[in-house]
């Protein structure tokens, strides 16, 4: 396995991350990322055994909405450098879902 993978967030641009975010999820964690693309749009990508997906994109709100959750912050060193996540509490995909579902009925323009 190469030490960087990566997943497509929106047409032309890719978020490059460590594969040890998938060996973390191989284990248990639920890894998310909260992404901005070159191109301004705001991603939420998971990161599982399989891969990683993008989950919700949006603006400014999205990243806000995320910022205020409490979920622990951490970062991993690998070859390309220091990388920023965050780990869902508990390893609870339904703490995930909610959010995702909270999101989706607030967001601006729905």
């Amino acid at each position: 396995m190469s030490s960087q993978l990566s997943v497509a967030v929106c047409p032309g641009h890719e978020l490059a991350y460590p594969a040890a975010l998938q060996r973390l999820a191989g284990m248990g964690a639920i890894p998310v990322v909260c992404f901005e693309c070159g191109c301004g749009a705001i991603h939420l990508v998971v990161v599982s055994p399989e891969g990683a997906e993008v989950v919700a994109s949006g603006g400014g709100y999205l990243r806000a909405r995320f910022e205020l959750l409490d979920w622990v912050r951490s970062t991993l060193t690998a070859e390309g450098g220091a990388f920023r996540h965050y780990m869902v509490p508990d390893s609870d995909r339904s703490l995930l879902d909610g959010f995702l579902a909270l999101l989706a009925a607030r967001m601006p323009g729905t």
